[in-house]
């Protein structure tokens, strides 16, 4: 792998492919962002790494460098053709996560008998107060629900809307994300959800541009194979030369 680098390295000074102090900073603020620390916090969390700024900044310089030559020699010299996107629809759409979807968290008490029906919608009224008063509703689930899920705070992941139950659905089809519902019975117990989130489905160009994305990422990987290979055959002709 090593090896590797440096050949590319090579090529990238052969074909003057450079780096400006402007792409080195950007990208470092990039990073340092992605994080969320100040400049000192950057500067302390390289020393505990046992880089000093400089160091880091030559690391930097070199990823860019290799991103830069495959993005000239290989990745701009990719085609991907429309016959190939129908046809990767076509054989790969189950595998294709495409489905209108919702992120939910929900509070849950569950009843079997009429009095445990009853307490449950006593307490289902109560932490309803709870979450009008401002306390988060991550929170309140920990304290208060009964379901299994109560220690991730409720969280029940994305479901697709075709998995979702019918009393589930006929409320969350009305409310916005960040909205949480008043309390509902399921059959199997009382229910408080908050919808964090939806996923509409994907439009014709929205797929088209997503599967092109992963077919050159495809021939991305098989043209660098070769790439590298063809650098490595011309070191090793220069070396015996």
């Amino acid at each position: 792998m090593l090896i590797d680098t440096k050949i590319q390295l090579n090529e990238a000074r052969r074909l003057n492919i450079g780096v400006s102090e402007e792409d080195i900073n950007s990208a470092i603020n990039r990073i340092r962002q992605k994080y969320g620390l100040s400049e000192k916090e950057f500067l302390e969390a390289l020393r505990n790494e046992g880089f000093t700024l400089q160091e880091y900044k030559k690391k930097v310089t070199e990823q860019i460098t290799l991103s830069k030559l495959v993005n000239i020699e290989i990745r701009s010299k990719i085609i991907v053709t429309e016959g190939e996107i129908e046809e990767y629809i076509k054989t790969n759409g189950d595998n294709l996560d495409l489905s209108e979807g919702y992120r939910i968290r929900h509070i849950f008490f569950p009843a079997k008998t009429d009095e445990e029906k009853a307490d449950a919608r006593e307490k289902a009224t109560e932490v309803m107060k709870l979450l009008d008063t401002g306390e988060s509703f991550e929170s309140v689930v920990k304290k208060f629900s009964e379901g299994s899920d109560a220690s991730k705070g409720g969280d029940l992941g994305f479901i697709k809307k075709k998995d979702l139950a019918r009393e589930f659905l006929q409320i969350i089809e009305g409310m916005d994300v960040g909205e949480y519902s008043k309390p509902f019975w399921s059959g199997k117990g009382f229910h408080v959800i908050m919808l964090e989130g939806k996923r509409l489905p994907d439009s014709e160009a929205a797929l088209k541009k997503k599967v092109r994305e992963i077919l050159i990422e495809k021939k991305l990987r098989k043209s660098l194979k070769d790439y590298l290979r063809s650098l490595r055959s011309r070191v090793f002709i220069e070396v015996k030369l």
